[in-house]
């Protein structure tokens, strides 16, 4: 019985140093892994570096939201591309489009748009077609507070634009509703492949009898080889349609004519193709200026000042012709 025991426990011994063994050799292989974990990070593996950035914070534009709308930057030719940028007051997210005319008053291609970002900033940009030869061309930056399609900016501003103020600020009809928008015109010379124009607030110089019924014109002309540029004054009221023409002895010249409508303080700008390109022996010609309230004229105020037919229209350029007075200025221009 005591062998028995004695072998029973030698064999025991004999189990619990084997399991030491192999609890040594785990303990190893736990060890190797740790100091294979420890071995230095490839190229890949190691952090980047970190480095300084300039950061700066976004500051409001002054005056932001304020009914009196201002803007200021300029635009850039470049590559036959038109961009546009500088600050306005304008709330952030307010529409912004950008339309270019050509001299002949075609709109080229359709408007881009941007929105005001936080600080005041816009960016747009047009191209203008390859095959464009006008010497000049006009852009217009228009916020219209109708076709936002945030509605906090147009409960703001109102969809009819009522409070806006400011020298961008031109009328427009929906309807029968008179509405306000802003317009920010700028005529761009492409005489140079770079050219850099400042965006400007234009000065109205309202007469003093601005929307009187006794109407006056007068009128500056310049002309190259390819236009006439005709500068016009008038106490018309804003967005009277001006329509010029050129009467040539002996010729029909129903081609060759323009059409504005007048500024806040009446006065125009029209251009008109120069007959000399397809008359040679041209001696000169004369330039008609007319103005009839039932000739494309949209607003209410027009027909209530000057009447319908013109009835209400004084002064010594009122010619009737068909039963209606019309506004007629003649320049002669000799050669």
């Amino acid at each position: 019985m005591k062998k028995l025991f004695a072998s029973l426990c030698f064999l025991l011994f004999l189990a619990g140093c084997g399991n030491d063994s192999a609890t040594s050799v785990e303990g190893k292989e736990e060890e190797g892994t740790k100091q294979a974990d420890k071995q230095p990070a490839t190229d890949d593996e190691q952090v980047q570096e970190k480095k300084k950035v300039k950061a700066e914070p976004v500051t409001k534009k002054d005056g932001q939201g304020d009914y009196h709308v201002l803007f200021d930057g300029d635009i850039q030719v470049k590559d036959n591309t038109l961009t546009a940028s500088g600050t306005t007051n304008l709330l952030p997210g307010s529409k912004l489009f950008f339309q270019i005319d050509a001299l002949d008053g075609v709109i080229i291609g359709s408007s881009a748009t941007t929105l005001v970002k936080n600080d005041g900033s816009f960016q747009l940009e047009q191209k203008l077609p390859s095959n464009y030869d006008f010497p000049v061309v006009n852009s217009r930056i228009v916020f219209n507070p109708a076709s936002s399609t945030d509605d906090k900016i147009t409960s703001h501003y109102t969809e009819m634009g009522e409070p806006l103020t400011g020298p961008f600020v031109r009328l427009y009809t929906e309807g029968n509703e008179l509405r306000k928008e802003i317009s920010v015109g700028t005529e761009i010379p492409l005489d140079n492949t770079e050219t850099v124009i400042p965006i400007e607030a234009p000065s109205w110089n309202i007469p003093e009898d601005y929307g009187s019924p006794n109407v006056w014109m007068e009128a500056e002309v310049q002309e190259d080889e390819n236009f006439i540029y005709i500068s016009g004054k008038s106490n018309l009221l804003e967005g009277t349609s001006i329509h010029g023409m050129l009467d040539i002895e002996g010729y029909i010249t129903s081609g060759y004519s323009d059409r504005d409508n007048t500024n806040p303080d009446g006065s125009f700008h029209l251009v008109i193709n120069h007959p000399k390109k397809k008359i040679e022996d041209l001696q000169g010609y004369e330039i008609r200026l007319k103005f009839s309230p039932s000739d494309s004229n949209s607003f209410p105020y027009i027909y209530e000042t000057y009447g319908e037919n013109g009835e209400q229209l004084q002064g010594n350029l009122v010619v009737n012709e068909n039963g209606e007075n019309e506004i007629v200025y003649v320049l002669n221009v000799q050669k």
